[in-house]
């Protein structure tokens, strides 16, 4: 009798399956190559480890601003893979795009090689053909694609070979190497490792195991001395959301039920993953389920994702690998049928992967929809200005509003600049431009302030208020008006910007992530911050950079010198924000008008109305303007550069 975990039937052991492995894993990874090729995009969050990475290939450390050491990436194994290949390219756009390409077709094959069965295989191959979560982010420049291949080659260790010491060596190398590039993939393999620890006979493969996490390890370590924290900025910036687990569980189920609308394959994989592991039929499959279940309750619990399906597609290769090794005892007939209805599944989705090309598109603002919870289509939004297939045709790269932005930043010589949307413009801006990210991703000191509590709130993007004469204190040096504030600000610059050997900095980096200096922060006034109020006369000068009035996530109210019925309005407001603006007469609302930039936004950071004052307004007068966000579309960068009244 063959023990209980080690899988194996007659299809499997013949010699003639595994050439039709073979013949299955070639010709489906040229499908798939096709698949990528007409589908291959670029995300603007890719381009913010594209700029720590060209800092660091040019000198600059591994940095996001040059003049201080910030960990601006959550992955730092795809950031050092990317920064060995960019080091010899020097080219952003198509050295991530094949280098993903390159992963996630090896991806694919370890899958289809893994398979039981031909049955089984040809499930695989279709699940991960028709899964929109999984294509998508089989490009996109994020660390997807190097995360699939572990989890898919860690599977192939556990799932399909008896765990000798040099197997389990390769599966403790591949969760740590997993870990090291995502850090939330442990709760997939933590399980599969407890059971591998707990099945060996002898106790030295616990050691055997854990030696494979030392590369993780010695990130951590590097990350506390070089950094001054042992994780990410993103996860400070994202750990102050300030919202109540309840809203980010009940946005999770949103996340999940975007999922199913948009992606039903890639829901019912996962489900089917689960059920094989309720089976109970196979204990590796069983501890393999509960890392898929303690995965999809992480995503939950944290709210999920503003990308549609992201989050769900390292979940899925782990399904993916549980459905290839799966013994399904049913006759052809039924075979057949659990085939075509998957194909059919998959077929018609709104926009099945098999037949997007370059006429893509989704309007990038459908997250305002009600329905939608935030939860965006990235690769719609981005692709007609991205996509591989367009620029291999018209022979361009990429290009996006964003990007000239970034270049006229960086030929106008800004030095420092309040800016949302950073990657694009972080990396074409270049590295002399000191960008401030109210969203905190990229922040050391706005991540350790809590984020703005607004109504109408965007997963991911939780915007942090700027503290009064921040910019100025970035660009003169000019301390911060909030004094507790600027005594805090002053140790945590120290760990950032300090020698790193000096003592008093190794000290401070002790103090500052043992909780020391929290309560120099005012949580409550950051947290529901005031209105900002600013007089007409001083809004009138034409913009320049130093003269940006930056508009609080809870507005900008001007105060006129006089009750009057106002003319038109003339101003100027940042290119790619919506904003609601109200005529105020005391406490009492005379009018109200929504700005909208126009589409595609302009390459200018700034945008000129011409405001006509609506009827109510042309008959009472008025004595405050209010400017405020509209708080989906706010990402923390809203500036007004000038205001005055028309003639």
């Amino acid at each position: 009798m063959n023990p209980p975990d080690r899988e194996t039937n007659a299809e499997e052991e013949t010699a003639g399956w595994n050439w039709v492995r073979r013949i299955l894993g070639v010709l489906g990874s040229a499908l798939f190559l096709l698949v990528l090729v007409r589908t291959g995009w670029m995300c603007d969050d890719a381009y913010i480890g594209l700029r720590t990475v060209d800092n660091f290939i040019n000198g600059y450390g591994l940095s996001w601003n040059t003049v201080e050491r910030v960990q601006a990436y959550t992955c730092p194994l795809w950031i050092l893979l990317l920064s060995a290949v960019y080091a010899v390219t020097r080219e952003p756009f198509y050295t991530s795009l094949l280098l993903s390409i390159g992963l996630s077709l090896s991806t694919f094959y370890i899958v289809l090689r893994s398979a039981r069965s031909a049955f089984t295989a040809a499930l695989a191959a279709t699940i991960l053909l028709l899964s929109k979560a999984y294509v998508d982010y089989s490009t996109s420049g994020l660390e997807n694609p190097l995360t699939h291949l572990l989890i898919a080659g860690f599977f192939a260790v556990f799932l399909c070979r008896d765990l000798d010491d040099r197997r389990l060596a390769a599966l403790g190398l591949l969760a740590g190497l997993g870990t090291l590039n995502r850090m939330d993939t442990i709760l997939l393999f933590a399980p599969c490792l407890a059971f591998a620890a707990w099945e060996s006979p002898r106790s030295r493969r616990v050691f055997i195991l854990a030696a494979g996490f030392v590369p993780f390890m010695a990130w951590e370590f590097f990350a506390l001395f070089y950094y001054g924290a042992p994780f990410p900025n993103t996860a400070y910036a994202k750990l102050g959301s300030c919202y109540a687990a309840a809203d980010l569980v009940r946005q999770g189920g949103y996340y999940l039920l975007n999922s199913w609308q948009v992606d039903r394959i890639t829901c019912v994989a996962i489900a089917t993953a689960l059920a094989i592991a309720l089976a109970g039929r196979v204990r590796r499959a069983v501890f393999a389920g509960v890392g898929i279940a303690l995965y999809l309750g992480y995503v939950v619990k944290v709210g999920g994702d503003f990308m549609s399906g992201r989050f769900l597609a390292a979940p899925l290769i782990a399904s993916v690998m549980l459905i290839a090794r799966a013994d399904f005892a049913i006759g052809q007939l039924s075979r057949s049928l659990v085939y075509l209805s998957l194909v059919a599944l998959g077929m018609l989705a709104p926009h099945p992967t098999l037949f997007c090309g370059a006429d893509y598109e989704k309007d990038p603002l459908l997250f305002l929809e009600e329905c939608s919870h935030g939860i965006g289509d990235e690769r719609g939004v981005y692709y007609p200005h991205t996509s591989l297939l367009r620029c291999l045709t018209s022979g361009t790269g990429p290009d996006h509003p964003w990007i000239r932005q970034g270049l006229e930043a960086r030929e106008n010589g800004i030095d420092v600049i309040v800016k949302g949307n950073i990657g694009f413009f972080g990396y074409y801006a270049g590295p002399k431009v000191y960008i401030v990210d109210p969203g905190a991703l990229t922040d050391p000191l706005l991540a350790r302030l809590p984020a703005v509590k607004i109504s109408n709130w965007r997963v991911g993007h939780y915007v942090r208020m700027i503290p009064d004469g921040y910019i100025a204190h970035l660009r003169h040096g000019e301390p911060l008006k909030d004094a507790k504030l600027a005594r805090f600000n002053e140790k945590l610059s120290h760990v950032v910007r300090g020698p790193l050997f000096d003592l008093d900095r190794l000290c401070a980096i002790g103090m500052l992530n043992l909780g020391f200096y929290k309560d120099w922060i005012d949580t409550a006034y950051y947290q529901s911050p005031p209105c900002i109020e600013r007089r007409l006369v001083d809004l009138e000068k034409p913009a320049s950079p130093d003269r940006l009035i930056y508009i609080s996530p809870n507005g900008l109210e001007v105060c006129l010198d006089f009750p009057l019925l106002l003319p038109s309005l003339e101003l100027s407001l940042s290119s790619t924000e919506w904003f609601d603006l109200w005529y105020l007469n005391s406490d009492q609302t005379v009018a109200h008008r929504i700005i909208i930039p126009p589409f595609p936004p302009p390459a200018s950071q700034f945008k000129a109305y011409v405001i006509s004052p609506p009827e109510e307004a042309r008959q009472k007068q008025c004595d405050r303007l209010r400017i405020v966000p509209i708080a989906r579309l706010n990402d923390g960068s809203c500036q007004l550069g000038s205001l005055r009244l028309g003639r």
